[in-house]
C-alpha cells in the first residue's frame, strides 16, 4: 500500500472526524440542557449547565468515531449510507432525546419502549457489528454514568432500582447504532474523497 497516497483522505477524513465530535459535542450538550431542564436528573448545588458536559461528550464522541472508522475500515465497510440515512438517524437521535425528556417519569415503559426499537433496529436493519456495538455502547455508558454519578456530579431524579434508569442503557444501545451510521457517512465519505 502507497502510504503517500492515503494520506489526504485520512488527513481530510481527521478533520472531519474533529467536526463531527465538535457538532456532536454542542448537540449533546444541547440535549443535556433539554433533559436537566425537563427534570431527568439534576446536579447538586448548581442551577446551570457545566461546560464540561461539552468535553465529555466531544472526547467520548471522538474516541468512538476513531473506534468506528478502524472497525468499518477491518469490516470493508459493510455500510453504504446516503445523505437520507444521515438525515434519518440525525432525526432519530433528536427523537430519542425528547422523547427521554417526556417520559422518563414512566421509567419501565421508556425503557420497554427503547428495547423495543432496539430491537426492531437489531432484527430489521442490523448490519455486522451492530449487537455488538449495541452491547459495547450500553456498557461502556453505564460504567461512564455509574463513575459520574457515585461522584455526586449528578443524579437521576427517577431511578427506582439503581443509581440510573432502567432505560439508559437501551438509550445509548440505540444511540450507539445512530452514531455508527453518522460516522461511517463521514468516514466512507472522507475514504474516497
Amino acid at each position: 500500500m502507497n502510504d503517500s497516497a492515503s494520506r489526504p483522505g485520512r488527513s481530510l477524513s481527521q478533520v472531519r472526524l474533529i467536526l463531527g465530535s465538535l457538532a456532536g459535542g454542542v448537540a449533546g450538550y444541547l440535549g443535556e440542557v433539554v433533559h436537566h431542564w425537563a427534570g431527568v436528573w439534576e446536579m447538586p448545588g448548581t442551577s446551570g449547565q457545566p461546560p464540561w458536559i461539552f468535553a465529555v461528550y466531544a472526547a467520548v464522541l471522538y474516541v468512538a468515531g476513531w473506534c468506528f472508522f478502524a472497525v468499518e475500515r477491518r469490516l470493508a465497510f459493510p455500510l453504504a449510507p446516503t445523505l437520507r440515512t444521515y438525515l434519518i438517524e440525525g432525526a432519530g437521535m433528536v427523537v430519542l432525546f425528547l422523547g427521554v425528556a417526556a417520559a422518563y417519569r414512566q421509567e419501565v415503559a421508556l425503557a420497554l419502549g427503547l428495547l423495543a426499537w432496539l430491537g426492531v433496529r437489531l432484527v430489521r436493519f442490523r448490519a455486522p457489528g451492530d449487537v455488538l456495538l449495541a452491547l459495547f455502547t450500553a456498557g461502556l455508558d453505564y460504567a461512564l454514568e455509574s463513575g459520574l454519578a457515585a461522584a455526586g456530579l449528578y443524579e437521576y431524579r427517577v431511578a427506582a432500582w439503581t443509581v440510573l434508569p432502567l432505560w439508559l442503557a437501551p438509550f445509548w444501545a440505540c444511540m450507539g447504532l445512530g452514531l455508527r451510521r453518522l460516522y461511517v457517512l463521514t468516514t466512507v465519505t472522507s475514504a474516497t474523497t
